[in-house]
């Protein structure tokens, strides 16, 4: 959280001042996908100080992101429309948290990827969204 809240803030105050914010979200999703790789060599006898650097960098790279999309967002409209492209924002991240981790969630308890070939969680997922 520390990582994301700093890199948020940190991105917001230099896109204030510079007004350009396009090299904030390549740099983000580039830094999130060198933490979700790193997060993916973590093992049951990593150290802790490794595994709590891996989600300083997936903190920093989704903190680049996060800030830039609500500006991004807020800056193509006008200002009678602004609370409502805010919200939308908003609403959208929370309505797609819950359906991302819905469909991941079955993968979890099938254990290791010899088990995804078969094709549990994809089922699994396609079930769990099907008018419940």
């Amino acid at each position: 959280m520390s990582g994301l809240f700093t890199a948020s803030v940190v991105s917001g105050r230099r896109i204030t001042t510079t007004g350009r914010y396009k090299r904030f979200p390549i740099a983000g999703t580039g830094i999130t996908a060198v933490g979700l790789a790193l997060l993916s060599t973590l093992g049951l006898d990593t150290p802790y100080w490794r595994m709590a650097l891996f989600m300083l960098t997936l903190g920093v790279g989704i903190g680049l992101v996060m800030q830039v999309i609500v500006l991004a967002m807020q800056n193509s409209v006008g200002p009678r429309d602004m609370g409502v492209a805010t919200s939308s924002a908003t609403f959208f991240r929370s309505w797609a948290a819950p359906s991302a981790r819905r469909c991941s969630g079955p993968s979890w308890p099938t254990g290791s990827p010899p088990n995804w070939r078969r094709g549990y969680p994809r089922r699994r997922c396609m079930e769990s969204t099907r008018g419940s």
